[in-house]
């Protein structure tokens, strides 16, 4: 009699528990991108609304190349916590769950694949792709196996095949992954995989429908800026807007575009794993591009071109190679840095051309004194002036500036660092 109760009493929460699961939709995700930061948020989102909806669970479709091992930690933090099934279906065919995608296939409650997907091939290589050397190489191998191991362990999968991944990156199709325990199955379809799924979780209502969960504008940005390809093309970019703002001041736009370019890249580099030498030699970079364009040091484009060549190591050296398999494309940022070298080294032919071009004055160096200048802006305390090719600050020394108009042509009588100071043309 005792027994019948319990069973009895088993049933009642098991039908509870379905009825109440019955009408809330399921939270689907599908994610095609590289494991980054953008993803670990809404992943986070996803199961904070199936917590908040009942949902039964969490259904998440994935292919992915891999990503940054810090993010795939926190993930997999997140799934193994989970009270609430989290269903992860590789596909469509030709998909693959590859690093990072593996252990977070691996740590779902329930693992499926679609025919001819793959999955594995989770060894740590370097930011460019190389294999790491070294005892580095054993550090960082050691800790990824002791990961995924533990991921296999309490999920119930196969180990064997979690360790060689990392140390052998080996790779399974779906056949052989459901084999070999890796995986629950293979399945067709987004039904059968959750039919599937209810055998291994009865409490799972039998007909569900799916709530795609659409990327929001904050984890679209990023996932965008978690691209090491676009913060590095990022911080290029304010470099230059900067260096053309400096170079040639009152164009306005290059400086908005590289303060506002530049404060995004600083963000990017927050999100994705660098490293400090990289930093070091970025920051150098600066220093000496600054020394071009700030200062009255006769250069001649070397410290820019110096500068160049910095920035171009700290993308050598930018990513953390322990922490990712995810780094700079040489097809995209050497075309890049090609081009703002050509440019740099353009504007700096020009300001040297510019800068021999203008008189000598009776103390023997080169000033700005008698040129003329025309105006191109009237502002509320200081006129901008075309002078010999390069846009200049000036401020008038005889009349107010409401008695100049645009296009008129004025006298320079002096110069103080970027500063020009003018008085109207005398009439011949």
């Amino acid at each position: 009699m005792k027994r019948v109760s319990l069973r009895l009493l088993a049933s009642l929460v098991w039908a509870v528990s379905a009825l109440s699961h019955a009408n809330a939709p399921v939270p689907l995700l599908v994610l095609e991108d590289s494991v980054n930061a953008g993803m670990q948020l809404r992943l986070a989102r996803a199961l904070e609304t199936a917590r908040k909806t009942n949902a039964p669970a969490v259904f998440v479709e994935l292919d992915t190349p891999g990503g940054y091992l810090e993010v795939t930690r926190q993930i997999v933090k997140d799934f193994l916590a989970s009270k609430i099934p989290i269903i992860v279906y590789i596909t469509p065919s030709g998909a693959h769950a590859a690093s990072a995608g593996s252990m977070i296939a691996m740590a779902a409650h329930f693992a499926a694949m679609a025919p001819s997907t793959s999955i594995g091939a989770a060894t740590p290589v370097s930011s460019g792709g190389e294999d790491i050397q070294g005892d580095m190489r054993r550090k960082v191998t050691n800790d990824t196996v002791a990961f995924v191991e533990g991921i296999a362990e309490q999920r119930g999968r196969d180990k064997t095949f979690a360790k060689e991944s990392v140390t052998e990156a080996i790779s399974l199709n779906a056949t052989d992954a459901a084999k070999k325990n890796v995986v629950d199955g293979v399945y067709e379809s987004r039904d059968a995989v959750w039919k599937a799924a209810r055998k291994k979780f009865p409490e799972l209502p039998e007909v569900v429908t799916f709530d795609p969960l659409e990327m929001t504008l904050k984890e679209r940005s990023l996932s965008l800026l978690s691209n090491p390809n676009v913060a590095y093309g990022l911080m290029a970019l304010g470099m230059m807007g900067i260096y053309m703002e400096v170079n040639s001041p009152g164009l306005i736009v290059p400086g908005v575009v590289g303060v506002a370019s530049l404060a995004l890249g600083s963000i990017s580099m927050q999100i994705i794993p660098i490293q400090s030498s990289a930093l070091v030699l970025l920051v150098l970079g600066l220093i000496l591009l600054a020394i071009e364009v700030m200062t009255p040091l006769p250069t001649f484009g070397i410290a820019g071109l110096a500068a160049l060549i910095l920035f171009f190591l700290s993308g050598v050296f930018l990513m953390d190679e322990t922490q990712g398999d995810l780094g700079l494309d040489p097809g995209l940022w050497l075309p890049v840095f090609v081009v703002a070298t050509l440019a740099v080294a353009a504007m700096s032919y020009f300001a040297f051309k510019a800068l021999r071009a203008v008189p000598v004055t009776n103390q023997g160096t080169k000033g700005m004194v008698g040129l003329e200048a025309r105006v191109t802006r009237i502002h509320s305390d200081n006129v901008s002036l075309a002078v010999i090719g390069e846009i200049w600050t000036g401020f008038p020394l005889d009349a107010k500036l409401n008695e100049f108009a645009i296009d008129e042509s004025v006298e320079i009588v002096s110069q103080e660092g970027l500063k020009v100071f003018f008085r109207k043309k005398k009439k011949e």
